[in-house]
């Protein structure tokens, strides 16, 4: 998953005051979805992951979303969850702890 790509995805929903599904119709008339993805699984991936990336995408850190994706893309959401949660609170040695075992980067 393209974490650019959707992070704009949010970036067009909350700019024009609609939801992901339009805001990725709306992006792809600029920007042609990446290669290796497709919209049905781009719907798909969002649908399911919803509230961790729009928790991430409130941040503004492209850096924490990226993480984000690619949490999501190899679990279920719970270590998702977790950074969030982290980051949310200020925790960076909890951050740090998680980043070490899935070879994340910096947020803070």
């Amino acid at each position: 998953m393209n974490s650019d790509y959707i992070f704009d995805i949010f970036e067009r929903a909350n700019t024009k005051g609609v939801d992901t599904a339009v805001a990725l119709d709306i992006l792809r008339g600029t920007q042609p979805i990446p290669d290796g993805m497709t919209k049905e699984g781009l719907n798909q991936f969002v649908g399911l992951h919803f509230d961790h990336l729009c928790r991430a995408h409130r941040t503004g850190n492209r850096k924490l979303f990226a993480d984000i994706v690619a949490i999501c893309v190899k679990s279920n959401g719970e270590e998702a969850d977790m950074l969030l949660r982290a980051y949310e609170s200020g925790n960076k040695k909890l951050i740090a702890e998680m980043e070490a075992g899935y070879g994340g980067g910096h947020h803070a």
